[in-house]
């Protein structure tokens, strides 16, 4: 399995302007509430940049949001610095936010700006190809409108990500957490692996690794609530299907048992994990 090293000099980044976020910078308690958020974005950020710079390799990163999703605006600005301080690099990054205010082509962005209609409106039309295809494997019959909006909006940014030649993704996930009653163990957490991939149904982020085919994953957990005694059972699930290939966790501030948990996975798989 790769090691990210997260140790070099050029990784270290400078805070993200709080003028990232509405109303941030002049009120002291919501640098309070998005420290954590900004934590996060970094590390992710390094290891997006670290995994492009030897050999502009594909990198996806999945944020798992619990709260407003801020950790991902945090990274878009990190990455965005980046880029300006290396161009040298050419690093491509497109993000996949969380929510739209007008219309769901606002969510997709390449290098800080909203994708180009013409371009929306093309790769749309190559998903409409897909889905009628294999309609009943990308979107379950019981699937809410907005989780169809999201794996729809979802499967629209990696065909606009391929065609602009992106190689850095990050992916806000809409899940949300349900606190499983036990801690999964050794034999639960193979048994789900292996069985996954038979799935009748595609999960969000199975198309990332069809459509995009990254070779470096990288998963982002923000933080739980303090009173959280499980990791989410969704996003177990979903860590669980990626943990077959070269993945790196990275999470911070969490709950004494999520943390135990997460190490248990991390370790059944040999994964590498930064806590």
């Amino acid at each position: 399995m790769a090691h990210v090293d997260t140790s070099s000099p050029r990784s270290r980044l400078p805070r993200a302007p709080m003028t990232s976020m509405p109303g941030i910078g002049r009120f002291p308690s919501h640098q309070l509430q998005h420290s954590s958020s900004q934590a996060l974005a970094s590390g992710l950020a390094k290891d997006a940049a670290l995994a492009h710079a030897p050999n502009k390799d594909k990198s996806a990163t999945f944020v798992y949001c619990h709260s407003s999703g801020s950790t991902l605006l945090y990274l878009e600005s990190m990455l965005k610095q980046l880029a300006l301080k290396y161009p040298e690099h050419t690093l491509n990054y497109g993000v996949v936010l969380r929510d739209h205010t007008l219309h769901p082509r606002d969510r997709i962005r390449v290098n800080g700006e909203p994708v180009d209609s013409s371009v929306f409106e093309l790769c749309s039309s190559e998903c409409k190809k897909r889905l009628e295809a294999e309609g009943s494997r990308i979107c379950q019959p019981g699937c809410s409108f907005a989780e169809k909006l999201d794996t729809m909006v979802v499967s629209i940014a990696l065909h606009v990500f391929n065609r602009l030649n992106v190689t850095a993704i990050a992916i806000s996930m809409p899940h949300t957490p349900t606190l499983p009653t036990q801690a999964p163990n050794a034999a639960a957490a193979a048994a789900a692996s292996e069985s996954s991939s038979d799935a009748a149904t595609l999960c969000l982020e199975q198309l990332v690794m069809e459509i995009f085919c990254p070779k470096i994953v990288i998963c982002g957990f923000e933080p739980l609530p303090s009173y959280a005694d499980s990791l989410p059972e969704e996003w177990r699930k979903s860590l669980i299907y990626l943990m077959r290939r070269s993945v790196h966790v990275i999470s911070t501030s969490q709950p004494k048992p999520v943390r135990v948990q997460l190490l248990s996975l991390t370790k059944i798989f040999g994964l590498t994990i930064e806590l």
